[in-house]
């Protein structure tokens, strides 16, 4: 699974919930804050519509102590308390392409946004308007063998 991302320009301030992963979640993923428990950790789901509001990105980081595994090498478990954060203007970030749908080749200038009922944002090639959340992509790139792409949030609705 590939669950690597790098946080190039994010607030010290942003800010972070903690969220139960559905299954097949991967960094990157665009979900839809549900109820808050009693242990503060948040449900969450996919996205009902391109623009529904409350939708964060996960954004996992695993402490991995054991030589053999790079940091790509994990898979978030369904069920795992895991960070997910709320998109903000001007947030730099990159995350493996295979975590998006590509409905148009990754490149830059395309744009992410969520996809309706699905974890995995989409790429698109033009905006229609109604989306809470847009990212533009400034790059593609390859870190440690995995194709990458980085992207400036440029619309953000809570």
């Amino acid at each position: 699974m590939a669950n690597q991302m790098i946080l190039t320009k994010v607030k010290s301030t942003a800010h972070y919930n903690d969220v139960v992963a559905p299954a097949n979640v991967t960094n990157g993923n665009f979900v839809a804050l549900g109820v808050k428990g009693s242990d503060g950790t948040y449900t969450v789901a996919a996205p009902a519509a391109i623009s529904s509001k409350g939708i964060n990105i996960v954004c996992e980081v695993p402490l991995s102590y054991e030589a053999e595994n790079t940091e790509n090498d994990f898979v978030i478990s369904t069920g795992a308390v895991v960070r997910a954060r709320q998109p903000e203007l001007g947030d730099i970030e990159a995350y493996p392409v295979t975590n998006f749908t590509a409905t148009v080749a990754a490149a830059a200038g395309k744009y992410v946004i969520p996809d309706a009922a699905a974890l995995k944002a989409e790429i698109v090639g033009s905006l229609g308007g109604t989306e809470s959340v847009v990212y533009i992509i400034e790059k593609v790139f390859t870190k440690v063998g995995v194709s990458m792409l980085q992207m400036r949030c440029i619309k953000a609705e809570a």
